[in-house]
C-alpha cells in the first residue's frame, strides 16, 4: 500500500513536468518459485526516472520476499513491432540488512494509449553479501506510466501534452 502511495505521488510529480520524458513504472505483484510461503516469494517495486532516446535511467524502490532494497536501473529499448515493445535492463542497488543486490531484467509491454503501457517481466536476481549468495529469477506484472517510444524505439514526443497558456503549433 505504501508504495501505490508513493506511486501515484511520483506519477503526478513527473507528469506536472514537461521539458523531459520522465516515466514511472509499478509492479505490483511479481512471484519467484521458490519453497515456504507465498508471502515470503513476493517482490514489488516502484521505479521513476528519465527517458531519452531508447533509454530509461531511474531509481527503483522495493521489496523481495521481507527484504526492502533502494538501486539504480537503466532500461533499453531492444526491439519494437507495432504496439509492443521490448526492453532490456541492468540494475543494481542495496538490500537493507548488509546485502548487494544485482539484476537483469527482460520485458515485453504493449502501449495501451500514448502515456500508459503494460507488460510482463522476468528478473534475474542475484541478493549477495560477504556470508552467502540468493539467486531468483522472478515473474512480474507491470504498468509503466510516460511517453511511449515509437516504431524506431525512441521516446514519441508528438503525444506530449503543450503547456498551458501556450497555442499549438499549426
Amino acid at each position: 500500500m505504501r508504495l501505490l502511495i508513493i506511486f501515484i505521488f511520483l506519477t503526478n510529480f513527473l507528469f506536472s513536468q514537461d521539458t523531459i520524458g520522465y516515466y514511472s513504472r509499478i509492479v505490483p505483484i511479481g512471484v519467484y518459485p521458490d519453497t515456504g510461503y507465498f508471502s515470503n516469494r513476493v517482490y514489488q517495486y516502484l521505479e521513476g526516472g528519465v527517458s531519452w532516446g531508447s533509454v530509461d535511467a531511474g531509481f527503483t524502490l522495493g521489496r523481495i520476499g521481507s527484504n526492502d532494497f533502494v538501486g539504480l536501473k537503466i532500461n533499453m529499448d531492444a526491439s519494437q513491432m507495432g504496439n509492443f515493445s521490448n526492453e532490456f535492463a541492468l540494475g543494481g542497488g542495496y538490500v537493507f540488512g548488509g546485502s548487494m543486490l544485482l539484476e537483469t531484467q527482460y520485458t515485453i509491454m504493449m502501449r495501451t494509449s500514448g502515456w500508459t503501457n503494460i507488460g510482463l517481466s522476468v528478473n534475474y536476481i542475484d541478493i549477495s553479501n560477504r556470508y552467502s549468495r540468493t539467486q531468483y529469477i522472478g515473474y512480474g506484472i507491470f504498468i509503466r506510466f510516460g511517453l511511449s517510444r515509437d516504431s524506431g524505439g525512441n521516446i514519441d514526443s508528438s503525444i506530449r501534452l503543450p503547456k498551458k497558456n501556450k497555442k499549438p503549433l499549426k
